[in-house]
């Protein structure tokens, strides 16, 4: 088995054509998960770029931070690119969106990831197969109970109330959590 390369970005939007790499972390472990190396960068993007509100929200670095802090894709891809040699790739939830924007990025500085000799794993996709998001799986790890005729839309609809009548529960209680220091 090769190691794999477990592998997290953080951008400056959403979008993979017009926005940029900012941080980019990485652990490499063996068959037996042994932890072999780390590599983690913030980048300053090469040529015009803007944070948008959304993504500094999320991960809250800052394009002042990234103008201190960042190194450029053109001198950390040769690292990166020797720190991934001969692994496959894990993400988590990153196959449609992390290895397109980290491809890009790394063409944009002349380097190609082997698309066809390495694995890419998606541990999300993973436990979405272990753990299905059905009616009758959600309705059951809420209630504890089975939906019975389940695909019977009247049974759907009443374990969809069910189940809505929990997460309300629950999110109430995250605000009121956090609204009460």
């Amino acid at each position: 088995m090769k190691n794999i390369v477990a592998f997290d970005i953080e951008t400056t939007g959403i979008s993979v054509q017009a926005d940029k790499v900012i941080q980019l972390s990485a652990v490499k472990f063996d068959q037996h998960f042994n932890i072999i190396d780390t590599f983690d960068v913030y980048i300053n993007p090469i040529g015009v770029w803007h944070m948008s509100d959304g993504a500094f929200q999320v991960h809250g670095i800052s394009e002042e931070f990234l103008r201190e802090n960042g190194k450029s894709m053109k001198d950390i891809a040769p690292v990166f690119m020797e720190f991934i040699k001969d692994c496959d790739l894990l993400s988590y939830n990153g196959n449609k969106f992390d290895i397109r924007m980290l491809v890009k990025d790394l063409r944009e500085v002349g380097y190609t990831v082997d698309l066809d000799s390495r694995a890419f794993i998606d541990a999300y996709l993973l436990e979405a197969k272990l753990n299905p998001r059905t009616l009758s799986n959600v309705y059951k790890s809420y209630t504890g109970k089975d939906l019975d005729d389940a695909h019977n839309a009247l049974a759907d609809v009443k374990a969809t109330v069910e189940v809505f009548k929990y997460q309300v529960d629950l999110f109430k209680q995250d605000l009121e959590v956090s609204a009460n220091p």
